[in-house]
């Protein structure tokens, strides 16, 4: 019996689960792109992950650009090579994004499918970030991107910390900024949180945290911006919950599941 391919649908809400979010990979903007748009995908009917057909139109349209082959070929390259390495704690052997990615440019279309050991990080996953699709493809930068899934999946709890270590880490950036703060504040973090607070559905701000005379954690709060919390904040009463309890390892990231 063969494979049932779908075609995309408009879905605009991604989940993923808490370990893949936090994980190291390095992928460019049309590869990233393409995988949470995937992830839109998956309805809470399915149970496998599924193949599915799409029109380069059809992607240009959604992301709001234009994609040449050469932009869609490295991003194919990346989706069936890069691997994703998640934290030691999660026990997980790194693979690939994708099973299969065929570009074909005659009909102008890429039949594609994520990789099925995704599966427990994409269908029905225990704890999960849950983002808007609209506001991820409007943002242009990266790390913006990532920055944003990670306030994501906070919003319940709207109060966490993350050490500089392990966010670098998630953001996979290069060592001209991982070795100054001030060059990852100026390039990464302060660009971010304005995108975010100006073009997404989110609303953050941030403190830094010191250790001696080094910049070491970052506390973030983080809120919908059509939350009542948003009127509650601004006159002047912080109604948060507190998610500084520590990492269970300090290289991790704090998991902590809202009841």
């Amino acid at each position: 019996m063969s494979e049932i391919i779908r075609k995309f649908n408009k879905r605009n809400v991604i989940k993923l689960s808490h370990a893949l979010n936090y994980a190291h990979y390095n992928v460019g903007i049309v590869a990233l792109d393409i995988i949470y748009t995937l992830i839109a995908q998956i309805t809470n009917e399915d149970t496998s992950l599924n193949s599915y057909q799409v029109s380069i139109v059809q992607l240009e349209q959604r992301f709001g650009r234009k994609l040449n082959r050469k932009s869609l070929e490295n991003a194919k390259q990346e989706l069936i090579s890069e691997p994703i390495l998640f934290a030691k704690s999660n026990n997980e052997d790194p693979y690939p994004w994708v099973e299969k990615f065929e570009l074909n440019s005659r009909k102008g279309s890429i039949e594609i499918k994520l990789h099925p050991n995704l599966t427990e990080h994409l269908i029905k996953p225990k704890l999960y970030a849950m983002g808007n699709l609209e506001s991820i493809l409007a943002i242009k930068s990266i790390y913006t991107k990532r920055i944003y899934m990670l306030c994501s999946q906070f919003v319940a709890g709207r109060k966490f910390s993350i050490g500089m270590k392990p966010l670098r880490n998630m953001l996979s950036t290069p060592s001209s900024l991982n070795n100054a703060y001030g060059n990852f504040k100026e390039r990464v973090l302060v660009p971010a949180i304005k995108t975010i607070n100006d073009s997404s559905d989110l609303k953050v701000k941030y403190d830094e945290i010191k250790t001696g005379r080094y910049i070491t954690d970052l506390e973030i709060i983080v809120i919908k911006k059509d939350s009542k919390v948003i009127r509650r904040l601004k006159s002047g009463v912080v109604g948060v919950e507190n998610w500084l309890n520590g990492y269970q390892e300090r290289e991790d990231f704090m998991d902590t599941e809202v009841a």
